[in-house]
């Protein structure tokens, strides 16, 4: 006995075609015209609501404790957000002074416009620039002893705290060959190489890696005398790091590691 195939694609095609005779894309009988309309709607207002507010950093973390670096270093940082309330300034920015003092000299070096001639529309965005890299830094807390996940960037004037992160976490992100035992901290440099394709074409992954390299200079230029070293290490995991630090690693990317090493103070 033959058994007969049935083709259920040809079914659905037919149906397909019998629709968009009935149905055409500008109908205003289509059935998902009310779906698509919403949707866009919903993207204009988003853009609409962007385009009227201030430029500010792109990224920024909800709901966790954000500690403003100082202008000169000497006054008490101050601590935002409903955390502050729970969190004892001890576990600030002072239980990572090499951090706060990296971060602050980090700010005096910050040019204030582009070096790029073409590059007129990225200038436009003003000192926040939305598309320069960013900053996650793995830091060991005085007050904990442990290590905890920071974020920053580079134009703002708040360091936010990620949480803590497990030993057994961070000895996984590096060669073993390259790593200390335990880590002291690492400085990851990261970029979201889609914003500046998207403006820029080509010239913008340029744009994101040649900046990428230039703030892993300034950054270890820094370093003297914060109470820390930095050394720039190939022999990180790409996929570890950035499941840690939540990027996706295709638009999202870390760009360079500089590893911290504490230095023996001077009596």
């Amino acid at each position: 006995m033959q058994s007969k195939f049935i083709d259920w694609r040809a079914d659905v095609h037919a149906e397909e075609d019998r629709l968009s005779l009935t149905y055409h894309l500008n109908s205003s009988h289509y059935p998902q015209l009310d779906v698509l309309t919403r949707s866009r709607m919903k993207m204009l207002r988003k853009l609409f609501a962007q385009m009227s507010a201030p430029v500010t950093p792109a990224k920024s973390y909800y709901a966790v404790p954000r500690y403003k670096l100082p202008n000169g270093g000497a006054e008490e940082p101050e601590l935002f957000g409903p955390a502050a309330r729970e969190l004892s300034q001890a576990s600030g920015l002072s239980a990572h002074p090499a951090v706060k003092k990296l971060l602050g000299r980090l700010r005096e070096t910050q040019p204030e416009s582009q070096p790029f001639a073409d590059f007129g529309a990225l200038e436009e965005l003003g000192g926040a620039a939305l598309d320069s890299p960013e900053l996650y830094m793995l830091s060991r807390s005085q007050a904990t002893g442990g290590l905890e996940l920071l974020y920053f960037h580079p134009h703002g004037d708040c360091l936010q705290s990620l949480g803590s992160i497990a030993e057994e976490r961070s000895s996984t992100l590096f060669d073993p060959s390259i790593a200390p035992a335990p880590l002291e901290g690492a400085v990851f440099i990261a970029a979201n190489l889609r914003r500046t394709l998207q403006l820029f074409g080509e010239r913008g992954y340029r744009l994101s890696l040649l900046e990428g390299g230039r703030l892993t200079e300034r950054l270890a230029a820094c370093a003297p005398g914060t109470g820390c070293s930095l050394q720039s290490v190939l022999g990180f995991y790409d996929n570890r790091v950035h499941e840690l630090l939540g990027l996706d690693g295709h638009y999202e990317v870390v760009l360079s590691c500089l590893m911290m090493h504490k230095e023996a103070e001077l009596r």
